[in-house]
């Protein structure tokens, strides 16, 4: 699959087609540098097509366009938490995907601090030794919003949540939260 043939199903700037390389898989991993080059010019509305086809040819290389674009300033909230959100579908080891979510969950975005939770409450990633108390931390968050969220995730946890019975009946009993 050559990226000159990509034209044939059209424009890299149609969201059909972008979607349509991201459904191909890794057998269009030679459309990545193409589509980075791309990413970068256009419009906001689109890089969310973009990002999710990235994530499904995955890879190394899909998985540094993602970490970029979760760094860059000049990207929105909204495209930043659906990045997070993209991070479990790009085949890289769960460690690194898990590094990049405990920077996410110190954000100042709440949008993007509630992403970084409910992918760390996956069950992908919940598993691993550590993330329960990042997600308890989450508990601490001073945006009521982030708190409930963190505690809707630590609900669905079940028996595997129960260390945080403490602090959630610190939470209930304090008025101010």
């Amino acid at each position: 699959l050559r990226v000159a043939q990509m034209d044939d199903i059209g424009s890299y700037s149609n969201p059909i087609a972008i979607g349509a390389l991201g459904a191909l898989g890794p057998v269009a991993k030679e459309a990545l540098p193409e589509l980075e080059k791309l990413l970068k010019a256009a419009q906001p509305w689109n890089r969310d097509f973009f990002y999710s086809a990235i994530s499904k040819i995955g890879g190394e290389d899909a998985f540094r366009i993602l970490v970029n674009g979760l760094l860059n300033k000049e990207v929105d909230t909204t495209t930043k938490t659906f990045i997070i959100l993209y991070l479990n579908d790009v085949g890289v080891k769960a460690e690194q995907i898990i590094n990049i979510l405990k920077r996410m969950v110190k954000e100042d975005s709440r949008e993007i601090r509630i992403a970084a939770y409910v992918a760390l409450s996956s069950d992908g990633f919940f598993k691993y030794p550590g993330i329960d108390q990042i997600v308890f931390g989450g508990l601490d968050d001073p945006d009521s919003l982030v708190k409930y969220n963190v505690i809707n995730f630590l609900g669905s946890k079940g028996k595997k949540a129960a260390f945080a019975l403490p602090k959630l009946r610190q939470i209930v009993a304090d008025p101010k939260t």
